[in-house]
C-alpha cells in the first residue's frame, strides 16, 4: 500500500465503525490496548501518514495470500475475493473490510479473515464455540464483519508463532449480533453525530483529552482527597504500573482537567500534572529523505568495546 492509498484508507475509516474499532466500543480489551476515546480521536481529527511499515504489518500482508491458498487447500472453500470497504445497507455508518467473501458448497456465501498471531495461549480448541475459542476481539470483529455483509456465518484461519494454522467456524449469533448493533450506533450517535467526548478510562486517554496544562490550581474536595488516599496505598500495594493506580490515576486527571496542581486546604501540593519542557531532537528519518547526502557526511563509526568469549570447551 503506498502512501497515497493509506491516506485514502485512514480517510475513509472516518466515515464508520470498522471491525477494530467495535471491542473498544464494546469494552473489550484488545492487544493493542485501544480505548473509545482513542476510536473517537480517529474518527475526528485531521489524519496523516506518519507511521511506516511494521515489521508485523509486512510478514501479515506478505503472508496472508499464502494461508489463504492454504486455508482454501485444507476446506474445499472457494474464494471469491476481496471485498474492500464494505458498509451496511440500512446503516452506512457500519462499516467493514472483511480479508475475503467465500463461497461453502454446503453452507452458502461466507467470509474469510486471515490472522497472522504469535499469541497462541488467547485461542483456543476450533472444536469448541468460536464465542469460547476466540480471542473476543476478533469475535466481535468478525461478528460486526458478519452484520454488514449479512453473511450467516465466517471462517477465521491463524497461523501462530509460524508452526501451527487452525481454523475457527463463526456462526451467526442474531441476539449478540443485533445487540452490538445498538451499541455501536448509539455510540456512534452520541459521539461522533452530537459530538461528545467521551470519559478517558486510562491515562493516555486524559492526557490526549488535556494536553496542556493552563496553570493554576484546585482545590482537592473530599472525592479527590479520598482518591489521593486511594492512589498512594495502590502504587505502594501493586506498584506504579498496575490496572487499580491507573485507573485512580485517570480520575484525578480528569477532575484536574487543564490545572497544574491539587493542593489541600493548608495549601500542600497533593498532585502535580504539568507540561516538561519541551525537548528538540533531530528527525533523522526527514533528514536521510531530504538530504541524503548530508545524512552520510554526518554518520559516524561507532566502534563497539571488545567482545570476551569463551570458544574451548573446559577439561
Amino acid at each position: 500500500m503506498t502512501e497515497k492509498e493509506r491516506l485514502d484508507w485512514l480517510k475513509e475509516r472516518q466515515l464508520g465503525i470498522g471491525g477494530s474499532d467495535v471491542a473498544p466500543i464494546l469494552g473489550i480489551p484488545s492487544y493493542k490496548g485501544a480505548s473509545p476515546h482513542q476510536v473517537w480521536r480517529s474518527k475526528t481529527e485531521p489524519v496523516s501518514v506518519v507511521d511506516t511499515e511494521t515489521e508485523d504489518m509486512y510478514w501479515g500482508n506478505t503472508l496472508e495470500p499464502v494461508l489463504i491458498k492454504e486455508y482454501s487447500k485444507r476446506t474445499g472453500v472457494f474464494i471469491k475475493g476481496t471485498p474492500g470497504c464494505v458498509a451496511h445497507d440500512d446503516h452506512p455508518c457500519l462499516m467493514g473490510t472483511p480479508d475475503q467473501y467465500v463461497e461453502c458448497p454446503t453452507f452458502g456465501p461466507g467470509l474469510l479473515e486471515i490472522k497472522n498471531n504469535s499469541f497462541g495461549r488467547e485461542w483456543g480448541n476450533p472444536d469448541d464455540d468460536a464465542s469460547i475459542s476466540v480471542p473476543p476481539h476478533y469475535y466481535v470483529q468478525v461478528i460486526h464483519y458478519m452484520d454488514v455483509t449479512n453473511r450467516g456465518w465466517a471462517d477465521i484461519a491463524v497461523l501462530i508463532s509460524g508452526t501451527k494454522f487452525l481454523i475457527h467456524r463463526v456462526e451467526d449469533n442474531p441476539t449478540y449480533r443485533l445487540a452490538n448493533r445498538a451499541k455501536i450506533l448509539e455510540w456512534w450517535d452520541r459521539h461522533i453525530v452530537n459530538g461528545e467526548e467521551p470519559e478517558a478510562i486510562n491515562p493516555p486517554d486524559a492526557a490526549s483529552k488535556y494536553p496542556v496544562a493552563e496553570g493554576g490550581e484546585v482545590l482537592a474536595t473530599d472525592e479527590m482527597q479520598s482518591l489521593v488516599n486511594e492512589l498512594i496505598v495502590a502504587k505502594s500495594i501493586h506498584g506504579s504500573s498496575s490496572m487499580d493506580v491507573d485507573k485512580l490515576k485517570t480520575k484525578l486527571m480528569e477532575l484536574m482537567g487543564d490545572t497544574e496542581l491539587l493542593v489541600n486546604e493548608e495549601g500542600r501540593k497533593l498532585i502535580s500534572w504539568k507540561n516538561p519542557t519541551p525537548g528538540r531532537r533531530i528527525d533523522k528519518k526527514k533528514l536521510r529523505k531530504e538530504f541524503p547526502i548530508a545524512y552520510e557526511e554526518c554518520l559516524e563509526i561507532n566502534q563497539s568495546s571488545r567482545r570476551f568469549v569463551i570458544h574451548a570447551e573446559a577439561k
